[in-house]
């Protein structure tokens, strides 16, 4: 360590002492006084979304409430009544407010090729018998072009309809995915008639690389015209992504004379792929092109899926809570037939997106961002700016990105991230310094990242919901590999120990899905790891089934933890597509009793492509924003009235969050603002300055 580097160690040492000190003076009332660990958890949650409210209006009653549930029942007590005086009413974003379609729950917007939508199974089974004009030897036989690029093999394979199948590495990327590719040498010419209906069938598997973050490998299949003219208009071009089990992938096609070429692509990633059990059957005019199973669009998007009519159950029971308002005039006697008025200005549930700072959040910006920003989301989370090599560098900037993101009205605020173990490699991944090739042991190593640690925790003291602790760490294991992964202990240990005062929740991050991710959270369990919840990325690079994904989210229950979604994103070409994985996704987070957030990647394309689902790189909206307002603010949005009965009470049942509550009576009216919420009574006392008669 040089001289540098220990001035700067304490400095934050003494930094962190300082602001401790006082985060400790002035938060500590909220800290539960019962040591029992499952309501501990749960009081910590209430609290930090308590203080976050409080941060956007700078009033005190929120917090009050937090107080008050220290009596001397404890943080049990949840059955008193809570009293709401008038006051100085909470910030309010410009939410939508206009719909196209009605707020019944299962009024959602679906598509065409959603309505007859069957399982492939069933398909398969009704097809009579074609005629197979390609089949896996011709694919195991094509000419393979860019054999520079990587390696093709011919592999033998078990449990699999075919025999036989391709072992295919890309060890370099070429500079377009078709330099490295297999044409087929036997095509359609003279096999198939113009009219005829074709399905394209092949099989994958992923054995390693491919989109890291999916988990999985590309290729495409191409059925194209001969180019003899210098041009190659394709009749199809489909992309194929599959995990690391085979999957067999179906595409229906109505040929045209003079498309009789076939080549799979192959030069997507960095990748090593298993592709097999190829063939091109045609059923001429026996069926009808809908007829053919599709992997187009997963059989889980059908508009009479049974597990959206569920989910969409589950939500009315996770989601909303019963409510009732007293209204009683100064001497506490009740107000009979009192108009009352519910109005939901905030949502409970976090709905956020990631945050980048050249993209117009702060003034010098496009405020059109930043005007979206606020009408969209409730939470935000900084893309790059709270990673340890940006922050340290920077950091005049993350605070006035989470300045302007407070100011502007949002709710909830995510820490990105304290500690990714990768290998040290200048930029937004790492640590500012290679901290392994700097300090020679573990008790320096331990001192810096303890610093770092406090050091951030304690500059955004009362900003930050929850710290994201630890990234991606089934992949990334630098310091680990070296001292072993019980440093992940210490590491949670201390930004619990930094932010204990601010009971924030904390977090593991990651991308994986298989059982990897599995092993690593039992060992966590096991070792008593302190953490509150468990981060799903969920970056897609194609249509998951939503019945798969809801399987996976249930593999979480055993832990106890809150989840999130919290980096979402669809790399695809097919916005309609993109729209139904986001609606769907976004009905099974909502209905998932652990989940806490959906976070998206981004919203804005602004240097092109298709991987964030609001808007293309010129503003234009795109079918998945209409799904997301439809969903957030219609569906899953409450707007109540009616009248006290004959006990001066009115009751309903709405969505948990924040509410303007408006009563009228005897020529008086008044508006208060209050949270319904999940973890306290909601029996709410209004006092109208008024005498009953």
């Amino acid at each position: 360590m040089n001289i540098y580097q220990y001035g700067k160690l304490k400095y934050y040492s003494y930094r962190a002492l300082i602001v401790s000190i006082y985060s400790f003076l002035l938060v500590f009332p909220c800290q539960a006084s019962t040591p029992t660990v499952g309501l501990a958890t749960l009081y910590r949650t209430k609290c930090s979304k308590e203080r976050g409210k409080a941060w956007i209006a700078n009033t005190e009653p929120i917090l009050e409430d937090c107080f008050q549930l220290q009596d001397s029942a404890g943080i049990n007590n949840r059955s008193r009544k809570r009293v709401i005086v008038a006051s100085d009413r909470w910030e309010r974003r410009p939410v939508p407010t206009v719909f196209d379609r009605s707020n019944r729950p299962d009024d959602l917007i679906f598509y065409e090729r959603e309505e007859n939508l069957y399982p492939n199974d069933e398909l398969l089974a009704k097809l009579p018998e074609g005629e197979t004009l390609i089949n896996n030897d011709h694919l195991l036989n094509g000419s393979v072009q860019g054999s520079k690029y990587g390696t093709i093999s011919i592999v033998a394979t078990t449990g699999q309809s075919f025999d036989r199948a391709l072992n295919i590495s890309v060890e370099e990327l070429p500079d377009i995915p078709y330099s490295y590719q297999i044409v087929l040498n036997e095509d359609l010419k003279g096999k198939a008639v113009h009219g005829d209906r074709l399905l394209v069938k092949i099989a994958m598997r992923t054995l390693s690389g491919g989109l890291t973050e999916a988990q999985r490998g590309k290729i495409q299949l191409v059925m194209e015209e001969a180019g003899k003219d210098g041009t190659f208009k394709k009749l199809l071009l489909e992309d194929v992504s599959a995990k690391d089990t085979w999957e067999t992938f179906y595409f229906p096609v109505e040929y045209k004379e003079g498309y009789p070429k076939l080549s799979v692509r192959l030069g997507y990633y960095i990748q090593h792929v298993e592709i097999g059990g190829y063939e091109v059957i045609n059923f001429r005019q026996q069926v009808a092109l809908k007829d053919l199973p599709s992997s187009r669009m997963p059989e889980g998007f059908s508009k009479h899926a049974k597990w959206r009519k569920e989910a969409l159950e589950r939500i009315e029971q996770v989601r909303k809570g019963n409510f009732s308002v007293n209204v009683q005039d100064r001497n506490g006697k009740p107000i009979p037939y009192a108009k009352v008025r519910l109005d939901m200005i905030e949502h409970d549930f976090e709905f956020g997106s990631a945050i980048a700072q050249h993209r117009g959040i702060l003034d010098d910006g496009d405020p059109r961002y930043k005007a979206t920003v606020r009408r969209l989301f409730n939470a935000a989370v900084l893309e790059n700016n709270h990673k340890w090599g940006v922050y340290d560098a920077q950091p005049e900037h993350a605070r006035a990105m989470v300045d302007t993101i407070k100011k502007i009205g949002l709710k909830y605020m995510r820490g990105h991230v304290l500690m990714w173990d990768r290998p040290y490699k200048p930029g937004i991944s790492s640590a500012p310094i290679d901290i392994l090739a700097t300090f020679n042991n573990k008790q320096d190593i331990d001192a810096y990242v303890k610093n770092h640690i406090f050091g951030i925790t304690q500059d955004f003291n009362n900003n930050i919901n929850d710290w994201e602790v630890l990234n991606e760490f089934v992949t990334n294991t630098a310091i680990a590999d070296v001292y072993g992964k019980q440093v992940v202990i210490d590491w949670f240990k201390w930004a619990r120990e930094a932010t204990q005062n601010e009971n924030v929740t904390l977090y593991y991050n990651d991308y994986i899905t298989d059982n990897r991710l599995f092993q690593l959270l039992d060992w966590m369990q096991d070792s008593k790891v302190d953490f509150d919840g468990i981060g799903i990325q969920s970056h897609f690079i194609t249509a998951q089934d939503p019945v798969e994904i809801q399987d996976f989210f249930q593999k979480f229950e055993k832990y106890g933890k809150q989840l999130k979604i919290t980096e979402y994103d669809f790399t695809t070409d097919d916005d309609m597509l993109q729209a139904q994985l986001t609606r769907d996704l976004l009905i099974l987070a909502f209905s998932t009793q652990a989940m806490e957030g959906f976070y998206f990647w981004g919203f804005f394309n602004n240097s092109g492509g298709t991987r964030y689902p609001f808007y293309d790189q010129n503003w234009k909206e795109k079918p998945a924003l209409d799904q997301y307002i439809d969903l957030v603010y219609n569906k899953w949005w409450t707007k109540e009235e009616g009248n006290t009965d004959n006990e001066g009470i009115f009751k309903l049942r709405g969505f948990y969050g924040d509410y303007d509550i408006t009563v009228e009576a005897n020529g008086k009216s008044e508006t208060m603002s209050t949270s319904l919420s999940n973890s306290t009574n909601n029996d709410i006392i209004i006092t109208l300055d008024t005498v009953v008669d």
